[in-house]
C-alpha cells in the first residue's frame, strides 16, 4: 500500500524503488512526489542539507557504517542578538555558522541545519579527541567573527553549545539518532555558553 511505499522510502535506494512503482498499479503522481523527495534539498537561508535531506542522507549511510558521531550544535544567545540587533544580524551569524561548517569538514562527514539556530553534523569519527579538537578549532574560528552586539555578550564573541552522541553498531533509527544528540546540546545548553556534553547529563568546556 501507499504507507508501507513510503515508509520502504527510508531504506532503500530510491531509484531501485521507483523501478519497483513504476511496475505497480501505485498512483504516477505518488511516484513523482517519492522522486522529488529523493532529491537533496538545501536550506535556503544557508545552504547547508534541510532537515528532511539530513535525516534521508543519514538513514542511507546507517547500514554503511558500525560506528559514527552525531554532533548537534546551536548558537548561544542567538534570541538575544536578535532582540539586540535585529533579526539581519542573527541571520548573519547563522549564515558565518553555516560557512564554518563548510570549510572545516572531516573526510566523510555532512552537515545540515535542523531549524533556527541548531544544527547538525554526521561523522564516523568516534575518538572524542578528535571531535574536540575541531570543535575547538570551530569556536576560534567563530570567535573572530564581528558582528554589531555579540560584544556585550559574556564572553564578548559569538560561541556555540554542542552535544555529542557517540555510538559502535547502532541500530537506532535516523530520528532517534538525532534525539540522542539533542538531549545532550539540550544539557550543554543549560550549563552555559561555549559548553560541550558527551552524556544526557553532564557538561564540559569547549576547551
Amino acid at each position: 500500500d501507499r504507507s508501507g511505499a513510503i515508509i520502504t522510502l527510508m531504506s532503500q535506494d530510491y531509484a531501485e524503488l521507483l523501478k519497483k512503482l513504476r511496475s505497480s498499479e501505485i498512483d504516477e503522481n505518488l511516484i513523482t512526489l517519492l522522486n522529488q523527495l529523493g532529491k537533496e534539498h538545501k536550506d535556503p537561508l544557508t545552504g547547508l542539507l534541510d532537515y528532511r535531506s539530513f535525516s534521508f542522507k543519514m538513514q542511507d549511510r546507517l547500514p554503511k557504517t558500525t560506528r559514527f558521531s552525531l554532533i548537534a550544535m546551536s548558537i548561544d544567545h542567538l534570541q538575544e542578538l536578535n532582540l539586540l540587533s535585529g533579526w539581519v544580524v542573527g541571520d548573519l551569524a547563522i549564515t558565518s555558522f553555516a560557512g564554518l561548517l563548510e570549510t572545516l569538514p572531516a573526510a566523510g562527514d555532512f552537515s545540515g541545519r535542523l531549524s533556527g539556530s541548531t544544527f547538525m553534523v554526521f561523522t564516523e569519527s568516534i575518538d572524542i579527541r578528535t571531535i574536540k579538537s575541531w570543535l575547538a578549532d570551530l569556536a576560534e574560528r567563530l570567535a573572530t567573527v564581528k558582528l554589531p552586539g555579540v560584544d556585550l555578550f559574556p564572553e564578548g564573541h559569538l560561541t556555540f553549545s554542542a552535544g555529542v552522541f557517540r555510538t559502535m553498531g547502532s541500530k537506532d533509527s535516523s530520528e532517534e539518532c538525532v534525539i540522542e544528540a539533542q538531549k545532550r546540546l539540550q544539557c550543554a545548553k543549560a550549563q552555559g555558553g561555549g559548553r560541550i556534553s558527551l552524556l544526557a547529563g553532564s557538561g564540559t568546556g569547549l576547551e
